[in-house]
C-alpha cells in the first residue's frame, strides 16, 4: 500500500515544485493549488508514479478528480495496486 509521504515524495520529485510538497497533507488541493501541475506536469508526473510504484494509469483515468487532491490521487493509485 503507498502512502500519502511515498506519493508527495514522487511530486516533489517530478514537478520541481516551489512550495514545499512534503509538508502537504492528504486533503491538500493538487489542482489548481501547484503551478507546477499544468498539462505537461500532469505527464511528468504519471510517468513518475508509473515508475515508481509499477502502476498503469489508464486513458479513463486522466480526468481532474484523479488529481484533484493529494488522498483522490493516493486511493486512485491503491486501487489500481490492488486491481493488479
Amino acid at each position: 500500500m503507498v502512502t500519502v509521504a511515498q506519493v508527495l515524495d514522487v511530486v516533489a520529485e517530478s514537478l520541481s515544485c516551489t512550495i514545499d510538497v512534503r509538508a502537504m497533507q492528504a486533503e491538500d488541493a493538487l489542482l489548481g493549488a501547484l503551478p507546477e501541475l499544468d498539462s505537461i506536469g500532469i505527464v511528468a508526473l504519471i510517468t513518475a508514479l508509473e515508475n515508481r510504484f509499477d502502476v498503469h494509469f489508464e486513458d479513463d483515468d486522466l480526468d481532474a478528480e484523479v488529481f484533484a487532491t493529494v488522498a483522490s490521487l493516493l486511493a486512485h493509485i491503491n486501487t489500481r495496486l490492488e486491481q493488479s
